[in-house]
């Protein structure tokens, strides 16, 4: 050991060290009371928020003790917690186990991918033992590869237990958003509550990886999340054709965007597994219906553009359902033809009545560009002034005017392109502009509500197809942010492209590119 290396904790002796992340380092260690070997992470988020570091000090503590009252053979038991004396970094002591890790095991030269019956396996002892945790009211929210320890017999160890939940929902290090967003589910990158279902998600994931070698949400870190919240990953079952249709079935499941859609329970998952194990189909197991949201009836075409908008600050609700003009008109064909029942009356009366509203704003010689309004718990009134608040899940809709002369023909969804926008930010308050060659399409606010650092944003928007130059300018309400980028496009009629933008405050960052 050189005269820098760490040499004790506490009373533990250090050996060796064993790895090194972004939170702290884990040592293997020597317990002098007991001569028992250890494995001790220490953990160095601390200071990232200034006079902060007592409270998290104190919860840390809290989480540990909570942690360490877990006995089940899946789940790395953890013996002591403490500090160390000079620098007062905390740090857990815990059961060390000789094995590797799940993602060193799928990652390492020397490796192959697991049997299809040992991957079902593993998945299948480590749903056990998520679900002894969760009926403790113990949420993990970081199960991925690199906390999960397999030993030589092919038993799998649940690591970091009583960690994750400090350093996902307190610390931040210069707004960024801290963990694997690969493997978290959407409700956790919006910011909304998690519990045992949360961690099934990061579970269904790391099976979809075993099975297939490739991961279902692959990408820089802007288009993980891009595709965690709204894009369903290939069947298991086009990587790997051996594999039944049950097997799609089971992983769809697991990786449902909406929680009450997913297994309840770590219990029915490992069910299930051991089902398909012993090469039998799993009882059919009904799906809730999960999204009774209302949908927006979008108005007949008409000349300029129409926006359909989702804004996601990390911690408001959930995306609604976007129609496709397709899916629109064929819901407006469709009322018509619906039985004339108290109900229909009631739903033909409000669409005429909104639709008359629309009509009004497109009809409005002034010309402006309705800024959208965002739905969230914090802006009740602002909702209720939207005409999208009627239901508060519903996306908004905001109608932007012709930019053309009054001779111009509308364009139809079928002549146009459908641009769609994910913005990822951290601005507090920014303005987001994007212009497709000289025309202003779209025009947001971008917010970040309550504590969370990072806000996600997204909108589709119909614009002229052929070759065109689309332009992105996001400005600072504060003054201290006024970026402009631009980008080529190829925009094909009647088909989508995907705009990924990320701007970052903090690091004066801006990046265009289009999604694959």
């Amino acid at each position: 050991m050189s005269s820098t290396t760490m040499d004790k904790l506490g009373r533990y002796e250090i050996l060796e060290e064993l790895g090194r992340g972004a939170m702290g380092t884990v040592y293997r260690a020597r317990d002098p009371k007991i001569g028992r070997i250890v494995a001790i992470k220490t953990i160095l988020a601390f200071g990232a928020h200034a006079g902060k570091d007592d409270e998290y000090r104190q919860r840390f503590f809290r989480e540990a003790q909570a942690a360490g009252n877990l006995s089940h053979p899946g789940i790395v038991t953890i013996h002591d917690v403490g500090e160390e004396e000079t620098t007062k970094v905390p740090y857990i002591v815990m059961e060390y186990i000789a094995g590797r890790t799940l993602e060193n095991l799928m990652t390492a030269e020397d490796s192959q991918r697991p049997s299809v019956e040992v991957s079902l396996d593993l998945v299948r002892q480590l749903a056990e033992a998520l679900d002894y945790a969760h009926s403790q009211n113990i949420v993990h929210r970081d199960i991925k590869p690199a906390n999960i320890m397999v030993t030589p017999e092919g038993r799998t160890k649940i690591t970091d237990f009583g960690v994750a939940r400090l350093t996902h929902s307190e610390f931040t290090v210069q707004g960024q958003l801290i963990g694997t967003p690969a493997y978290m589910p959407p409700e956790q990158l919006k910011g909304d509550p998690v519990d045992g279902r949360s961690d099934l998600f990061s579970l269904g994931v790391i099976l979809y990886w075993l099975l297939t070698g490739e991961k279902p949400f692959a990408g820089d870190a802007t288009t993980v999340i891009a595709k965690i919240l709204y894009r369903e990953p290939a069947p298991v079952t086009h990587f790997n054709p051996s594999l039944g249709p049950e097997y799609d079935r089971m992983v769809s499941r697991a990786l449902a965007k909406e929680p009450a859609a997913r297994f309840q329970r770590g219990k029915e998952f490992a069910e299930e597994l051991g089902y398909l194990r012993a090469g039998q189909t799993p009882p059919h197991r009904p799906n809730p219906v999960v999204d009774a949201r209302s949908k927006v009836t979008l108005p007949p075409w008409s000349p300029g553009s129409t926006v359909l908008e989702k804004t996601l600050p990390l911690d408001s609700a959930g995306p609604s359902t976007l129609p496709t003009p397709q899916q629109a008109s064929q819901g407006r064909g469709g009322s018509a033809r619906k039985s004339l029942t108290k109900l229909a009356v009631i739903g033909i009366t409000a669409m005429i009545f909104f639709s008359a509203l629309l009509f009004r704003t497109m009809n409005d010689p002034s010309p402006r560009v309705n800024k959208s309004v965002v739905a969230s718990k914090k802006s009740v009134a602002t909702t209720k002034r939207s005409i999208a608040a009627t239901n508060k899940a519903a996306p908004s809709v905001s109608v932007l005017p012709a930019r053309e002369s009054s001779d111009t023909p509308a364009r139809k969804p079928s002549e146009s392109a459908t641009l769609q926008i994910l913005c990822w930010h951290d601005f507090d308050s920014a303005e987001l502009s994007v212009w497709v060659d000289n025309d202003l399409v779209y025009e947001t606010k971008l917010e970040v509500t309550g504590k969370r650092i990072s806000g996600y944003h997204s909108a589709t928007v119909y614009v002229p197809s052929g070759k065109r130059t689309v332009r992105v300018q996001v400005k600072s309400n504060r003054d201290s942010y006024n970026e402009t980028r631009t980008i080529d496009a190829d925009l094909v009629q009647a088909e989508e492209r995907t705009l990924e933008i990320t701007c970052n405050e903090f690091e004066n960052d801006f990046h265009l590119a289009w999604q694959n």
